[in-house]
């Protein structure tokens, strides 16, 4: 397997290189918040805060593209399971949604900085609706749209 470089490594070596693109940062972030338990605990809910954002940004696309014959052909998804699977992701994401709301009113303190991230949050929100109301179906789930990233003349 060369990839898109063409690159002859070892399995081994390949595995080495990989874990180390995930593991040295990670020891040096929590090296660095070793301060304390607390610290590191923070974090961890940031991360997972930042995690949440980024759902609906996979769930609109798959459940999107599954949906679209042009695209699946024959494994498109049926009339039922394309409507429970809207209906989970909108749950998903209504959840998240209150989560990220109950979390940020916990966390953030100030006038200024409250505002900017509610602010934040209601573009989010928007977003999402416009997402999930067809705005993203217009022109951004058909193939052409990401291949041509890919292609490579």
């Amino acid at each position: 397997m060369g990839g898109f470089l063409n690159l002859r490594l070892k399995k081994w070596l390949r595995a080495l290189i990989t874990r180390c693109f995930a593991i040295i940062p990670t020891m040096i972030v929590a090296l660095i918040f070793d301060t304390s338990e607390s610290a590191l605990d923070v974090l961890n809910e940031w991360l997972n805060v930042f995690q949440s954002i980024q759902i609906p940004f996979a769930l609109i696309p798959l459940l999107c593209l599954v949906s679209k014959e042009q695209v699946m052909g024959t494994f498109k998804i049926g009339f039922v399971l394309k409507t429970v699977a809207w209906l989970v992701a909108i749950l998903v994401m209504l959840i998240n949604g209150y989560l990220l709301l109950d979390f940020f009113s916990s966390q953030v303190t100030g006038v200024i900085f409250t505002s900017v991230v509610f602010a934040f949050i209601g573009g989010y929100v928007a977003f999402i609706i416009y997402l999930v109301s067809g705005g993203f179906t217009s022109s951004a789930c058909y193939p052409q749209n990401y291949l041509y990233l890919f292609y490579v003349s």
